[in-house]
């Protein structure tokens, strides 16, 4: 599951039942402040997960398996049934506009965990699919909405893939 703000100013209960049936919540460090009312993304993550800050409270269910945080320029991180993956954005020189990374991020994510029989529980799998999602999204910064990813090379994409897993 994925949000946005307008969800969490005026949904909050529908969003609450959402996220409890959800295995995996795709959120950016805003998203998940506003959701557990925590200042600093790291201690938001436990009681999203654990369902305390969600409508209902712990009585009502826990919150989704797994939760990615988008951070932006900083990267993201995951905290999953699994463990915890943290991984810094592609380095970019050339940034024109950064609507749809987010959504870029998680269809790369999702595409790489599709047809994973258990993929939450592994890790590895897990790191790969994010560092898919980071590289697809470093594209889509560097033009307007799509524009990076329609057409994109696939020798273009293996060359970027390469240089990432260099540098984590």
């Amino acid at each position: 599951i994925d949000t946005f703000m307008l969800w969490i100013d005026t949904e909050f209960e529908h969003l609450s039942t959402a996220l409890r049936k959800a295995d995996l919540a795709i959120l950016n460090e805003e998203e998940v402040c506003a959701i557990s009312g925590e200042e600093f993304f790291m201690r938001a993550i436990g009681p999203i997960l654990s369902g305390k800050c969600l409508h209902g409270g712990e009585s009502a269910g826990k919150g989704p398996r797994g939760l990615i945080i988008k951070r932006g320029s900083s990267g993201a991180i995951a905290h999953l049934p699994c463990g915890i993956i943290a991984l810094p954005s592609f380095p970019i020189d050339e940034v024109v506009d950064p609507t749809g990374c987010g959504d870029s991020f998680a269809g790369a994510l999702l595409a790489n965990m599709s047809g994973r029989k258990g993929v939450l529980n592994d890790l590895e799998s897990m790191r790969d699919a994010m560092v898919h999602a980071t590289v697809s999204s470093s594209f889509t910064i560097q033009g307007l909405g799509s524009n990076k990813l329609q057409g994109l090379e696939r020798g273009l994409y293996h060359a970027r893939m390469d240089r990432y897993r260099r540098i984590v």
